[in-house]
């Protein structure tokens, strides 16, 4: 994906001069067409792998820096969030992705206590709903350190509030090579993919709420709700999300046939 977003890059960017580099508005659609197509599969997976056991996130741990990616991408370049806001297809398998996380915090309530940053916690009493704002942390992860200098992203993934790990102090400089200060942290991993899931959410849902398309977020329901005019586009995504859902429990049907042909050779 940082490759993906690297080309666009240097597609927008007039400044970068190369006889093999072609800025024409043309060429820049046909990137995002390719890239969007990457982009939507990329969703479906992260939709399949989750609905296959929506309470636990560890298996998402993998993909949930690259949704972070995405959005922040989203949110810093016009066009790509311009070409997503005017597309059925991908603004839908968005929403969906965001009505999982939305989802997965309704039916967990004790995901909240599970993250061990206490900045995040205090910031909750302050600022009401879980994702009416940017959440706060003490902290960068992984990912912001490694894509601190990417361009695409201005820089800087915005999607949290870090104004106050920039302060010049000892515990700042700790929190920007993504270290806390003193103290065990018996279940880091897990607290630090809640905290980005609430980040996705909070991005996800300012991104789309921009659509013309009526994908509306519905405040007593807590999820994303289309009109009937994309009752089919929603049809051919529950297809495929079906299909990836089947190839992911193939591999497990395949092991039992191998081990009951091995039982019937060995008998």
């Amino acid at each position: 994906m940082v490759i993906l977003f690297g080309g666009f890059e240097l597609l927008i960017d007039k400044k970068r001069e190369h006889p093999e580099l072609n800025h024409d508005d043309i060429i820049v659609v046909d990137y995002l067409r390719f890239a969007f197509r990457y982009i939507n599969s990329f969703m479906e997976i992260v939709i399949s792998n989750w609905k296959e056991n929506p309470n636990n996130i560890e298996n998402l741990a993998m993909l949930l820096p690259c949704v972070r990616l995405l959005l922040c991408w989203m949110k810093e370049r016009e066009l790509p969030k311009g070409y997503l806001l005017q597309c059925e297809e991908y603004i839908v398998t968005l929403a969906e992705l965001l009505n999982v996380v939305f989802g997965f915090f309704q039916s967990r309530s004790d995901a909240i206590e599970l993250v061990e940053d206490e900045t995040f916690k205090l910031s909750l009493i302050d600022n009401g709903e879980l994702f009416d704002s940017r959440p706060v942390r003490s902290r960068l992860f992984k990912e912001d350190i490694t894509l601190k200098d990417f361009q695409p992203v201005n820089y800087y993934m915005s999607d949290f509030d870090d104004d106050d790990l920039y302060k010049q102090n000892e515990a700042s400089i700790l929190a920007l090579i993504g270290e806390l200060p003193g103290g065990s942290h018996s279940n880091l991993k897990m607290s630090d993919n809640i905290l980005r899931l609430v980040a996705v959410g909070n991005l996800g849902r300012a991104i789309i709420s921009n659509n013309e398309l009526g994908v509306v977020f519905n405040t007593e329901t807590g999820v994303f709700e289309f009109p009937e005019s994309l009752d089919e586009t929603i049809k051919s995504l529950t297809s495929r999300l079906a299909t990836r859902t089947s190839a992911l429990k193939k591999p497990e049907h395949a092991k039992e046939k191998r081990t009951s042909t091995a039982g019937s050779i060995a008998g």
